[in-house]
Parts: structure tokens; sequence; C-alpha cells
């Protein structure tokens, strides 16, 4: 392992960066797959109804995500998210949602996140860590109005969604789990919709951050009770987009997220997707989107030279800057020579690898000092080989533990054998790289430009 690092640099380059994430925020209500077991009932025949409304079809999704060994998520109806609160207790309840999550991380490492979300109730607001330090964006009629989390609500229904948790060796009816991973029952309030009602404001918007990283399309339902559908909401959220980029070139990513809604993940590829500047995705996501989009794959390509092949082709077919896969092992990015320095990029894959080190160790990362957890932790020795192995593929050399042209970015992560917990890491790891490299090479142009 190269000589240990310092924190010094990435938290110096985020500090007071303002970065707007949207849309996605909520309650965890956290659980063990197997405990919940007797509160069920056997799985469904058939695959998972989406939405699912009932114990049965519960199982069913539970038992399909421990048997592939992969996350999933699955939206459940209203009523079925009732009877869930009646009928199950949680081992714990916290902060969900991707940009929740990411505004917390952001906020406890001295950045300046702007978050907005559509329910933001007293109890969705209590879970953040430093609340006093996110900024929620309103439209007023003088324009523009930039207030501390401690000052809004905009709802009374929280949404909940269910973390069913399992680790290597968990049972739940006949599936025996062979990795850690989870289950994700989502509520889909009539809420979740794009409608920000920050249209008219969204260029000074835009105008006012350094960059955003927003999430959450895939939460969208198929129809809402006033007639519109996901082809109506994207539309608003394609003209939100276009708006924020209207009087600044801000750098925006999607998260994407699992969806079973084929026509909604089609919606996103083709009038989301190609409005951004970069996409971050895990593992199944890039699967799934490799297929969407109808491009080469086989089952050979799990190895990183297949991860960044299918990356490539991703890029290439949606026209974009660059896109990117968080492992378990190691951070890889297919970019080109218009979005970030190449060592941008590999700095902010390192900083997310110590930030997901420290969060697998402590479980939730209240303070700075608690990256220094990270620091401790050593590359994986797989995710170091696979490193070397993208190397040699693209005949370029292997410095700081990494690969870094201006086509590929890689490095290995930091692996914690035991983790506290899973959810919430990925989402870490994209907003922990996109803020320092944003930072930095916004850094470099301006001392270019000076």
């Amino acid at each position: 392992m190269s000589e240990r690092p310092t924190l010094s640099p990435y938290l110096d380059a985020i500090d007071d960066s303002r970065v707007f994430l949207a849309h996605n925020a909520n309650v965890d209500a956290i659980a063990s797959a197997s405990a919940v077991e007797s509160d069920l009932e056997p799985p469904a025949a058939g695959e998972t109804s989406s939405p699912i409304d009932s114990p049965a079809q519960l199982s069913r999704g539970i038992a399909d995500a421990m048997e592939r060994g992969d996350g999933d998520l699955v939206a459940i109806s209203d009523e079925f998210g009732a009877w869930l609160e009646e009928a199950l207790d949680p081992d714990e309840t916290k902060l969900g949602g991707q940009a929740g999550l990411m505004a917390d991380l952001l906020s406890v490492v001295g950045a300046a996140p702007v978050l907005y979300t559509y329910l933001l109730t007293e109890t969705q607001r209590s879970m953040f860590s430093e609340p006093d330090a996110i900024d929620f964006p309103l439209a007023t009629e003088q324009g523009l109005s930039l207030r501390p989390l401690t000052e809004v609500t905009n709802a009374d229904q929280t949404k909940i969604n269910w973390i069913f948790e399992f680790e290597d060796g968990d049972t739940f009816y006949d599936v025996t789990a062979p990795t850690d991973s989870r289950f994700i029952a989502a509520a889909r309030p009539e809420r979740v919709n794009l409608d920000t009602g920050l249209e008219d404001v969204a260029a000074e918007l835009g105008a006012s951050i350094d960059c955003a990283l927003l999430s959450g399309y895939h939460s969208l339902k198929e129809e809402y009770e006033d007639g519109t559908t996901y082809e109506d909401r994207i539309e608003v959220g394609r003209e939100f987009l276009q708006g924020l980029t209207a009087e600044s070139d801000v750098p925006i990513q999607i998260e994407y997220g699992v969806t079973h809604k084929e026509g909604l993940r089609t919606a996103i590829a083709e009038r989301i997707l190609p409005e951004v500047d970069a996409i971050g995705l895990d593992s199944r996501e890039l699967d799934i989107l490799v297929d969407d989009l109808g491009l080469e794959s086989s089952r050979d390509e799990d190895d990183v030279v297949g991860t960044y092949r299918r990356l490539e082709r991703v890029r290439d077919a949606l026209d974009l800057g660059c896109v990117k896969a968080h492992r378990t092992h190691y951070f890889i990015a297919a970019t080109d020579e218009d979005y970030c320095t190449p060592e941008a990029i590999r700095e902010g894959w390192d900083f997310a690898s110590i930030v997901a080190a420290a969060k697998a160790t402590k479980g939730t990362i209240t303070d700075a000092g608690d990256l220094e957890l990270g620091l401790d932790v050593d590359y994986s020795r797989k995710g170091q080989d696979a490193v070397e192995r993208l190397a040699e593929h693209v005949d370029e050399p292997v410095e700081d533990d990494a690969v870094a042209t201006e086509g590929v970015v890689a490095t290995p992560n930091r692996v914690v054998p035991d983790p506290e917990g899973t959810v919430g890491l990925g989402d870490s790891v994209a907003v922990a790289n996109f803020a320092v490299e944003q930072a930095l090479s916004q850094q470099t142009e301006s001392s270019v430009s000076n």
C-alpha cells in the first residue's frame, strides 16, 4: 500500500462547497430479514409484484434478493406500508434516501449542501446530524431563497422505507444468503413526482451552486391521482435540469436507482440521462442500464475489464462526459477529456474509499474526525488486483494504486470485512467522489484562468 494519505487536502477542497442534492429523503426502518420471517408469510409464487401489497409478496422479494446475493428495491402500496408500521418493530430507524444521506454526510465534513426533498417533516428533519449546516431552496416572490433546514418543513407525512438486511449465511424460509446485502421495500407517496416548485428559480439556483448530484427518478409512480403519469413527471424533471444549466455551466451527476418499471427506466434513459454530465451506478444498475440501452454484453464481462467496457458503451451511447461504477472492491470511471481531470477523479475516488471504510466501520459518520477510521483500513487486495488487470488491458501504469488516464480512472476500495451496515454506502461513495472531483477541477480551472 502506498504512503498513508491525510484528510486535509480533501476536506480543504470541499470546505463550503455548495452541492445541490435532490430529491429523495426518507426515514429508514431497518430490520433483520431472518428476524421478521415469523411475522410474514411464505414467499408467493412467481415474480415479486410491484407495488408489493401483501406479506407473501414481501417475502418473495426478500427471498429473491437473498438468493441472488444482490441488493434490491421494490415499491410498496400505501396500504401495505401502513400494515408494516403496525405489524413490525424495526431494530432501528435512521435517515435514509439518496439525497438525504448525501446531504447529511456533506454537512458533517464541512461542505455547504443545498437539499431539496418533497416530504420534509419535523420527524424527517430530526434525523439529520447538522440540519443548520444544510440549506433548503424555496421560490419566493423575490426569487430564490436558501434557508437553513432548521427553519423549514413542507409536509405532515413522513416517507418510511423498510430495509430488510441479511448477512452471509442468514436464512429466510428455504433460502440462505451467499453474501451481505439488503432488500428495500420503498414507500411511494403521491408527492414523489419531481415537482419541486423551483422551476421559476432553477436558473438562479444553478448559478448559486458549484455542482448538483440528483437522484430519486426511479421513485416515480406509474400514474398519479391527478391523471398524470411518469411520462409527464419525467418531462417536468427534464425541464428542471435544463433550467439549472440555463445561465451557468453547472456540472450535474445523476445517481441511478433500481426500478422494476421498464417504461420508467426507458424514459429516464431517453430524457433524463442525456441532460447531465455524469452517471453513478452500482454493478446491478449498470447491468440493467446496459440491457435497457440494447448494448452488447456477455456473462464473461464480470471482471474489471468487462465493467470498463460496459461503462464505455453506456458513455458513448448517451454521449456523456463520465459514467462511474462503485463496486465492492474497486471504483471505476469511464471518462472523456472534457470531463474532470483524471487526477481530480482519482482523488475523488480515494476520498470515497476513506468515507466508505469509515462508514462501514462506525455505521454513521457524525463528525469529520470519524473519517480517520477509514484511513486505518488498507486497500482491498482484490481491488488492487483488479486495477492491475485494467492497467494491463489499457497499457497504462499503476501509480498511487490507481490507473488514471483521460479515458478511464480506477482505484481500489478500502473494504471492511464485517461492516456495521450496507445501507447508504453507495450513496456516500458517490457524493464523496463527486464533491471532491468537482472542487479540485474547479480550483484547477480557476488557477489556470488567473
